[in-house]
């Protein structure tokens, strides 16, 4: 079985600047290490690989859990303080390092660079998100993380294949380092789903080929457009766009972050195609696709993603016959940049809740907003005191 960080050493990381890293580590700086660029560049697997290298013990700290000084004195100083285990060296990990800039602050960044200052230990900081990075910038040593190319995708994964000795075609990783984007998570994703009982299945990696082909539209008409299961189920595989969001373990019951997934594409445009009878079908279907969505979470069965995708080209077989009608399809205004009054209703509300609910109960505020819905029913009846009379009566909306 694959695991989270498949590349256990530096060498196995491709197409950075590992040297920069390595000499961060083994040398003295009093600044702290900012790893920044794209989701599945290898920020993260770059340190725990380095750590395995230098026989390092490394102690991730998530910053969503450092809210404020106090959190960030008592965590991260902890960290710093302890000895390793067994007298090792130790890197401490600041993961997603932007959610301690902007106005949850309260000087929680100042608290962070002044403990890094007296640190014995590196501290690595990473971020996805550069829109922070000129807030911050002045108080780390920056090193940039870009997307790979096809050729050191390719190496990553042949190297994967050999050290789990998986049997595999040359034209088949090929294809999969092609399709993955830059993106090397992406590309192992893609590789468990294709790898059956040690294998590369030919049949598996010709399902995932062909994601530059078609666009959301032309998939869009050719669901509802037409009833041929086999035309459709086509579209799908040679789509460009993400079938699901598979980069969250859980996704907002309201509020669609990622417009580009093709099933809230399919659920915004549904309505407005067919109706009835047919428009009760087409919804029992999502239903269906939406559990092995959470199925991939849960259990990470990443090969349900071949059962939604044959789930979402069965809606076109949910209508009686076709709708003639030209119809302009819409991305969905679920996503903040499509409804901007439901961003702020939702998003900035349920936040300011969440965050009183977390320092109230002395939890992060990713756990509050991750278990926001029991919450929103505990608190109805019984409201906590720093909650205001509108945060109140959102609570009982």
């Amino acid at each position: 079985m694959m695991s989270e960080h498949e590349l256990r050493k530096l060498e196995d990381i491709k197409g950075q600047d590992i040297s920069r890293l390595r000499s961060y580590v083994t040398g003295r700086n009093k600044k702290p290490l900012l790893i920044y660029g794209p989701s599945g560049t290898g920020k993260t697997s770059s340190i725990y690989a380095i750590a395995n290298d230098l026989g390092y013990e490394v102690v991730e700290i998530n910053a969503s859990d450092c809210r404020n000084k106090e959190a960030i004195t008592s965590i991260v100083g902890n960290a710093i303080n302890q000895m390793s285990l067994a007298g090792r060296g130790k890197i401490i990990l600041i993961d997603e390092i932007d959610g301690l800039s902007g106005n949850n602050d309260r000087g929680g960044m100042k608290a962070f660079i002044d403990i890094a200052e007296e640190s014995r230990f590196p501290i690595i900081a990473t971020m996805t998100d550069t829109e922070k990075l000129n807030e911050i910038q002045k108080n780390f040593v920056l090193l940039e993380y870009k997307k790979l190319n096809d050729k050191d995708i390719y190496c990553i994964l042949e190297g994967i294949c050999k050290s789990s000795k998986i049997c595999y075609n040359e034209k088949d990783l090929s294809k999969m380092s092609m399709i993955a984007n830059g993106d090397v998570r992406k590309a192992i994703i893609n590789l468990r789903i294709s790898t059956v009982d040690n294998e590369v299945k030919r049949e598996n990696v010709e399902l995932l080929v062909g994601l530059s082909k078609d666009n959301m539209d032309d998939a869009l008409v050719k669901v509802f457009k037409s009833r041929n299961f086999g035309v459709v189920m086509k579209a799908l595989f040679e789509l460009e766009n993400n079938i699901v969001d598979t980069t969250k373990v859980g996704v907002r019951p309201v509020l669609f972050d990622n417009e580009e997934c093709f099933i809230y594409a399919v659920e915004e445009n549904m309505p407005y195609e067919y109706n009835n009878e047919a428009l009760l079908n087409g919804f029992e279907l999502l239903s269906k696709a939406d559990r092995f969505h959470r199925r991939i979470f849960t259990w990470q069965h990443y090969r349900y993603l071949v059962y939604i995708q044959s789930l979402l080209a069965s809606v076109c077989l949910a209508k009686a016959g076709k709708n003639p009608a030209a119809i302009e399809y819409r991305k969905t205004s679920r996503s903040p940049r499509n409804n901007k009054k439901l961003w702020w209703l939702v998003n900035r509300k349920k936040a300011s809740i969440a965050e009183k609910i977390a320092m109230h109960a002395n939890m992060s505020n990713k756990k509050a907003i991750k278990d926001f819905g029991y919450y929103k029913i505990i608190l109805r009846n019984n409201p906590i005191k720093e909650l205001s009379d509108e945060e109140i009566e959102y609570l009982n909306s």
